[in-house]
């Protein structure tokens, strides 16, 4: 465990779920594994890949993904959602930071809504996850154990789910040239 070359791991929460410092700088996209109730408190927990501890959505997150996916959790299992730190979600009085979603795959377009942040109604806007591409390219980034943040600032992006079909399409050769470069190495 000596390898300084990637630190990222030293800076994660210890913790039972995704915290907003875990993604500090590194916006993550996941697939959805399984969703389970759980506590009164924190009532649905999503188990999601990469290795990533459970994602416990606020109640305006379940409400977006309750307008975009549905009611029923059973059918957001392999789907993706790319998941982000908001600096400016208070708790408290005090800004805290918190998990947010900033675009989502099995969605037609878009979508706009108004979620509750300090007592007010702010409009947000959920991005559409090209399906295909991305689940292409995560499935990539994931076999050949690439960090997503590295990934991302190669396009200077801030997530596989904001690329272009041009860099969609740069990204997918490049990943399978680096798959069989790896693939041909002794």
């Amino acid at each position: 465990m000596n390898n300084i070359e990637n630190i990222a791991d030293t800076t994660k929460a210890k913790s039972d779920q995704l915290n907003a410092d875990d993604l500090i700088g590194n916006p993550i996209t996941v697939e959805v594994l399984n969703v389970k109730r759980h506590t009164r408190d924190q009532p649905i927990l999503i188990n999601i890949s990469g290795g990533n501890m459970p994602f416990l959505p606020c109640k305006s997150m379940r409400r977006v993904l309750v307008t975009a996916w549905g009611v029923n959790a059973k059918e957001w299992i392999g789907r993706s959602m790319t998941l982000y730190c908001d600096p400016t979600v208070t708790w408290g009085g005090v800004a805290v930071g918190g998990v947010r979603i900033s675009h989502l795959s099995h969605i037609d377009m878009d979508i706009k809504m108004s979620i509750s942040k300090s007592r007010k109604k702010v409009p947000i806007v959920i991005k559409k996850i090209d399906d295909q591409n991305f689940k292409i390219i995560t499935d990539l980034i994931m076999e050949l154990n690439i960090n997503s943040g590295d990934f991302v600032k190669y396009f200077n992006v801030k997530n596989v789910g904001e690329l272009t079909n041009k860099q969609q399409f740069e990204a997918i050769q490049l990943l399978r040239m680096k798959k069989e470069k790896k693939s041909n190495a002794p």
